[in-house]
């Protein structure tokens, strides 16, 4: 009996190490593979950090080209239309490339939101504009139902809710019967606007319970089921909500919930100006005598930001890396410097701290330092700050968000709001 006893003892422990050794090896191949997964998503975030910048330095410029035509001469009807369809194209791509990394921030509820006053009314109208042509073909009419105001002011982000409403408009064309009309109401709840679309067409009872879950898509064939996902998902992002009504014989109604604007906005509020005033402005002129240094290692954003900038008294420098541009501020001494943050040879960041290093031991007055930089994480922004910079501006920059910046720079406030720390509104 002792035999058979310590006999069947030995067999337990060397199950039981077998058991241990089992779990262990389970327990390093897990953590093998949560370090794999972790490495993807880092691989993934930073190709889409990368991707973000490559297409938003090129969409720069195509974006500010149309516009800078337009103000040098009269173009005719036709020839307006085709820059028209050039800058409309390059917002589209500068949307999908913004909403590319911001639905997986607010995903991860990290989303940094930047509301502004924004005229509901009139985005629908360019909307209506853009799709006219695709309903035309299925002789399907956009109508939006006359309110007692002309302009209906939501406090949101543009893009946001030019992407939500381009593609609730786009659903309901698709789910149309032809010949027929999806039509738009909007309306007051308290402080929020609300928006009401219908079209006739029913959704699909396969989805009607998923229908804003991700994924969920049915008669589509390169449908992704990520549009009304996405849409809501912005929505709520921005404080809002959409919610959906459906029947056989009523058709389908979406409900798009935003804050409406209030009634004195930040845009439009006094600003403290916590730039250095470098020179006064004289009585009748647009700017003061400037020193302005531009660092960008893209020619064609250094040609934009150039066409931006006013003629003398102003004077325009220029310099392709951060280097160069250390050199070129060293040596003109500038007053305002124009700094993008990605660069060959040096970066943004250690040329900015570089000149701010020259500029304490040689005794000089500080220049204001603008970065400008595709990415808009805070990241980003806390970087530039603490190297020195003044301003943060996410590419692409419009020529009033330069000026408004070099107005607050000479001490002379630009007319109307001042559009230094906004993003350009699509056309």
């Amino acid at each position: 009996a002792l035999v058979v006893a310590n006999a069947e003892r030995k067999r337990m422990d060397e199950e039981l190490r077998a058991s241990h050794a089992k779990v262990a090896a389970q327990a390093a191949q897990l953590e093998s593979q949560n370090e794999y997964l972790q490495e993807n998503v880092r691989l993934r975030e930073e190709v889409e950090r990368i991707s973000r910048h490559d297409l938003k330095t090129p969409l720069n410029s195509i974006i500010a080209v149309p516009r800078l035509l337009r103000e040098k001469r009269r173009l005719d009807p036709e020839d307006d239309e085709l820059l028209t369809i050039i800058e409309r194209a390059g917002y589209r791509i500068l949307s999908m490339v913004n909403l590319s990394l911001d639905l997986f921030k607010m995903e991860q509820s990290t989303y940094r939101f930047r509301p502004r006053s924004m005229d509901l009314m009139d985005l629908l109208d360019k909307l209506c504009g853009d799709l006219r042509r695709h309903a035309g073909e299925r002789k399907v009419r956009f109508q939006v139902l006359p309110w007692h105001e002309p302009h209906v002011h939501v406090w949101a982000e543009e893009l946001l809710c030019y992407s939500i409403l381009a593609n609730l408009m786009k659903n309901a064309l698709e789910a149309s019967p032809d010949d027929a009309s999806v039509t738009m109401r909007i309306g007051r709840d308290g402080d929020q606007v609300l928006l009401h679309m219908h079209n006739l067409g029913p959704v699909p009872e396969s989805v009607r319970e998923r229908f804003f879950d991700k994924y969920a898509t049915a008669g589509k064939a390169d449908g992704s089921g990520l549009g009304t996902y996405s849409a809501r998902l912005m929505a709520r992002a921005q404080g809002g909500d959409i919610e959906m009504q459906t029947s056989e014989r009523d058709g389908t109604t979406l409900l798009l919930r935003l804050k409406a604007a209030p009634a004195i906005t930040e845009a439009a509020a006094p600003e403290a100006d916590a730039l250095p005033r470098r020179r006064d402005t004289p009585a009748g002129a647009a700017f003061a005598p400037l020193k302005v240094l531009v660092v960008d290692d893209d020619e064609y954003n250094l040609l934009v930001m150039r066409r931006f900038m006013p003629g003398p008294p102003v004077e325009v420098f220029t310099a392709v890396n951060g280097q160069d541009g250390l050199d070129q501020a060293i040596s003109h001494g500038p007053d305002l410097v124009f700094m993008d943050l990605d660069m060959p040879v040096m970066n943004g960041i250690d040329a900015t701290r570089r000149l701010r290093e020259h500029e304490r031991n040689a005794g000089l007055p500080a220049a204001v330092v603008v970065a400008l930089s595709a990415h808009d994480d805070e990241a980003s922004l806390e970087r530039s700050l603490r190297a020195g910079c003044n301003i943060y501006l996410s590419k692409p920059v419009s020529k009033e968000q330069i000026r408004a910046v070099m107005h607050k720079v000479t001490g002379r406030a630009p007319a109307g709001p001042s559009a230094a720390a906004a993003a350009p509104a699509a056309p």
